[in-house]
Protein backbone atom coordinates (compact mmCIF):
# COMPACT_ATOMS: atom_id res chain seq x y z
CA UNK A 1 0.00 0.00 0.00
CA UNK A 2 2.81 2.17 0.55
CA UNK A 3 4.18 1.48 -2.81
CA UNK A 4 0.75 3.10 -4.30
CA UNK A 5 0.53 6.02 -2.26
CA UNK A 6 4.44 6.68 -3.28
CA UNK A 7 3.45 6.01 -6.66
CA UNK A 8 0.64 8.41 -7.05
CA UNK A 9 2.30 11.41 -5.51
CA UNK A 10 5.45 10.53 -8.25
CA UNK A 11 2.03 10.85 -10.71
CA UNK A 12 0.80 13.90 -9.30
CA UNK A 13 3.91 15.73 -9.31
CA UNK A 14 5.05 14.71 -12.79
CA UNK A 15 1.77 15.55 -13.70
CA UNK A 16 2.18 19.11 -12.08
CA UNK A 17 5.71 19.91 -13.81
CA UNK A 18 4.21 19.09 -17.29
CA UNK A 19 1.55 21.14 -16.77
CA UNK A 20 3.73 24.12 -16.13
CA UNK A 21 6.52 23.33 -18.69
CA UNK A 22 3.09 23.12 -21.34
CA UNK A 23 2.08 26.27 -19.63
CA UNK A 24 5.32 28.40 -20.51
CA UNK A 25 6.08 27.03 -23.25
CA UNK A 26 2.45 28.18 -24.71
CA UNK A 27 2.98 31.84 -23.25
CA UNK A 28 6.31 32.16 -24.62
CA UNK A 29 4.85 30.76 -28.56
CA UNK A 30 1.81 33.00 -27.68
CA UNK A 31 3.88 36.19 -27.28
CA UNK A 32 5.50 35.71 -30.30
CA UNK A 33 3.08 34.77 -32.43
CA UNK A 34 0.52 37.07 -31.07
CA UNK A 35 2.74 39.83 -29.73
CA UNK A 36 5.14 39.69 -32.42
CA UNK A 37 4.53 43.70 -32.64
CA UNK A 38 5.64 44.19 -29.14
CA UNK A 39 8.66 41.71 -29.41
CA UNK A 40 9.99 42.94 -32.95
CA UNK A 41 10.05 46.27 -30.93
CA UNK A 42 11.52 45.31 -27.88
CA UNK A 43 13.94 43.53 -30.05
CA UNK A 44 14.61 46.69 -32.16
CA UNK A 45 14.75 48.76 -29.36
CA UNK A 46 12.11 51.02 -30.37
CA UNK A 47 10.38 52.50 -27.52
CA UNK A 48 7.02 54.66 -28.34
CA UNK A 49 7.08 58.24 -26.87
CA UNK A 50 3.43 59.43 -27.57
CA UNK A 51 0.10 58.48 -25.89
CA UNK A 52 -2.48 56.72 -27.46
CA UNK A 53 -4.19 59.58 -27.41
CA UNK A 54 -2.38 61.10 -29.21
CA UNK A 55 -2.62 59.28 -32.10
CA UNK A 56 -5.08 58.44 -35.00
CA UNK A 57 -5.75 56.30 -37.95
CA UNK A 58 -5.75 57.70 -41.36
CA UNK A 59 -6.93 55.04 -43.73
CA UNK A 60 -5.70 55.05 -47.46
CA UNK A 61 -7.87 54.17 -50.20
CA UNK A 62 -7.66 50.75 -51.18
CA UNK A 63 -4.38 49.78 -53.48
CA UNK A 64 -4.78 47.42 -56.02
CA UNK A 65 -1.26 45.75 -57.16
CA UNK A 66 -0.15 43.34 -59.83
CA UNK A 67 2.95 40.87 -57.69
CA UNK A 68 4.63 38.12 -59.66
CA UNK A 69 4.98 34.58 -58.40
CA UNK A 70 8.21 32.50 -58.66
CA UNK A 71 7.15 31.82 -61.97
CA UNK A 72 6.25 35.34 -63.37
CA UNK A 73 3.15 35.03 -63.56
CA UNK A 74 0.84 38.06 -61.66
CA UNK A 75 -1.28 37.87 -58.83
CA UNK A 76 -3.57 40.60 -57.78
CA UNK A 77 -3.40 41.59 -54.66
CA UNK A 78 -5.56 44.15 -52.51
CA UNK A 79 -4.01 46.06 -49.83
CA UNK A 80 -5.86 48.35 -47.42
CA UNK A 81 -3.96 50.02 -45.17
CA UNK A 82 -4.11 53.00 -42.03
CA UNK A 83 -1.61 54.91 -41.00
CA UNK A 84 -1.24 55.56 -37.30
CA UNK A 85 -0.07 59.69 -37.13
CA UNK A 86 -0.15 62.11 -34.16
CA UNK A 87 -3.77 63.75 -34.73
CA UNK A 88 -2.36 67.36 -35.23
CA UNK A 89 -0.85 65.88 -38.40
CA UNK A 90 -4.24 64.38 -40.29
CA UNK A 91 -5.04 67.18 -42.10
CA UNK A 92 -1.19 67.93 -43.17
CA UNK A 93 -1.31 63.82 -44.01
CA UNK A 94 -4.42 64.73 -46.32
CA UNK A 95 -2.19 66.63 -48.94
CA UNK A 96 0.50 63.48 -48.96
CA UNK A 97 -2.17 61.26 -49.34
CA UNK A 98 -1.71 60.87 -53.67
CA UNK A 99 1.70 60.27 -53.42
CA UNK A 100 1.70 58.17 -50.47
CA UNK A 101 -0.64 56.05 -52.54
CA UNK A 102 1.93 55.98 -55.64
CA UNK A 103 4.89 55.45 -53.27
CA UNK A 104 3.55 51.97 -51.34
CA UNK A 105 1.97 50.77 -54.91
CA UNK A 106 5.61 51.30 -56.36
CA UNK A 107 7.09 49.52 -53.33
CA UNK A 108 5.09 46.46 -53.03
CA UNK A 109 5.52 45.92 -57.33
CA UNK A 110 9.02 44.89 -56.39
CA UNK A 111 7.84 42.35 -54.01
CA UNK A 112 7.35 38.73 -54.90
CA UNK A 113 3.93 37.16 -53.79
CA UNK A 114 5.55 33.83 -52.90
CA UNK A 115 8.26 35.52 -50.73
CA UNK A 116 5.63 37.76 -48.19
CA UNK A 117 3.11 34.46 -47.91
CA UNK A 118 4.18 33.39 -44.41
CA UNK A 119 3.61 35.31 -41.27
CA UNK A 120 7.16 35.97 -40.42
CA UNK A 121 7.60 37.55 -44.02
CA UNK A 122 4.27 39.69 -42.74
CA UNK A 123 5.73 41.07 -40.20
CA UNK A 124 9.14 41.63 -42.58
CA UNK A 125 7.12 43.59 -44.85
CA UNK A 126 5.09 45.81 -42.14
CA UNK A 127 8.53 46.99 -41.07
CA UNK A 128 9.86 47.22 -44.40
CA UNK A 129 6.61 49.35 -45.55
CA UNK A 130 7.07 51.33 -42.35
CA UNK A 131 10.05 52.05 -42.90
CA UNK A 132 9.90 53.23 -46.42
CA UNK A 133 6.26 55.21 -45.88
CA UNK A 134 8.60 56.85 -42.70
CA UNK A 135 11.45 57.97 -44.92
CA UNK A 136 9.55 59.57 -47.63
CA UNK A 137 6.77 61.69 -46.13
CA UNK A 138 7.37 64.90 -44.17
CA UNK A 139 4.44 63.93 -41.89
CA UNK A 140 6.07 61.68 -38.86
CA UNK A 141 4.37 58.30 -39.30
CA UNK A 142 3.95 55.97 -36.03
CA UNK A 143 2.71 52.97 -37.51
CA UNK A 144 1.36 51.35 -40.90
CA UNK A 145 -1.64 49.09 -39.90
CA UNK A 146 -2.60 46.18 -42.20
CA UNK A 147 -6.47 46.17 -42.29
CA UNK A 148 -6.53 43.90 -45.18
CA UNK A 149 -4.16 41.87 -47.37
CA UNK A 150 -6.53 39.93 -49.99
CA UNK A 151 -5.15 37.48 -52.94
CA UNK A 152 -7.24 37.88 -55.74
Amino acid sequence: MNIAKHRMKLFFVGYSIALIVMAIVGYDLASEVWGSHNYYQLRSGITPKYFATDLALYDLPSISVSLPNSQGQPTHVRIDISLEVARKDLIRIEGFQPRLTSHITSFMQKKNIDTIRSHDSLIGLHYELLNEVAASQPVPVHEVVFRQFMLL
